[in-house]
């Protein structure tokens, strides 16, 4: 089992430079984890951190970095803005390897109003098997998410619906893509994430281990806790033969303790 670790709890500290790159770095060791992934808002925007003083501090522990998670909108109406969303993609796959990671979250894009099913499946498509290209080019896997809605997003995702997802993921069979397969979307949309599990197991590249309080909501809660059946999607996944990232993505606000139960959890149940 190889552990890594998002710290969306920490997020806010961590992007306005209230905790420390180091303090995050330090609690990851301390838990015996063997990477951790970052968000490309760390770096952009808001963010304050010099990715080469990010993998300085991480090489210098003996620790990897698994996946540099992204917020691509490959599905907004407008061709000048889609273009300038690959754009940016590159330069934040640029910035992936930069740091060293080794994969790249990918995105389909947010759930436009005024676009309908059929045209943002088609623009989702064209722009993911643009961006896996990209990714190959620079050295870096691009994995695509079941996602939900990250806070930046207006909107949830287009492909946050089970049967969407699978309809674009069948149409990427080509790409050189992977797939990042989240445990808790599905159960927060009321879907069924062995049903997507199913379909995509054979190209799942890393895992974002997480939990949802309760069925047809994302409520982070502390994983383990919630409503998903890790039984069985632990169960598939070594059936399977799978030894890729296990990345926890704590969310519940609990910080240090919550990452402490789930790092507990984890372990203990995929050694069942």
């Amino acid at each position: 089992m190889k552990l890594s670790w998002l710290p969306v709890s920490y997020f806010p500290q961590l992007i306005c430079g209230e905790m420390q790159l180091e303090s995050w770095l330090d609690q990851a060791v301390s838990l015996g984890l063997d990477a951790v992934d970052a968000s490309i808002i760390f770096f952009r925007d808001s963010g304050k951190m010099d990715p080469e003083k990010f993998r300085m501090e991480t090489e210098k522990r003996g620790i990897e970095v698994a996946v540099m998670n992204t917020y691509s909108d490959f599905t907004n109406p407008d061709k000048q803005k889609r273009e300038m969303e690959i754009k940016q993609f590159e330069s934040d796959v640029r910035l992936a390897a930069q740091i060293g990671a080794k994969m790249v979250r990918v995105t389909a894009g947010q759930s436009h109003p005024e676009l309908g099913k059929e045209t943002a499946i088609k623009y989702a498509v064209e722009n993911l098997t643009r961006a896996a290209d990209i990714s190959q080019r620079i050295g870096v896997l691009a994995v695509y998410e079941n996602h939900s809605k990250p806070g930046v997003w207006d909107y949830a995702d287009f492909s946050h619906p089970a049967e969407i997802f699978i309809e674009i993921f069948q149409k990427l069979k080509d790409a050189p893509l992977g797939i990042l397969f989240d445990t808790a979307n599905a159960d927060a949309r009321g879907d069924n994430a062995m049903m997507i599990l199913e379909k995509v197991i054979g190209r799942v590249n890393c895992v974002h281990i997480a939990d949802t309080a309760v069925r047809g909501k994302l409520q982070p809660t502390v994983i383990g806790t919630g409503v998903v059946d890790f039984d069985n999607i632990f169960g598939s996944l070594k059936e399977y033969g799978y030894d890729g990232w296990l990345s926890i993505e704590e969310a519940s606000g609990k910080e240090k303790d919550g990452v402490i139960e789930a790092v507990k959890f984890i372990r203990d149940k995929w050694s069942k």
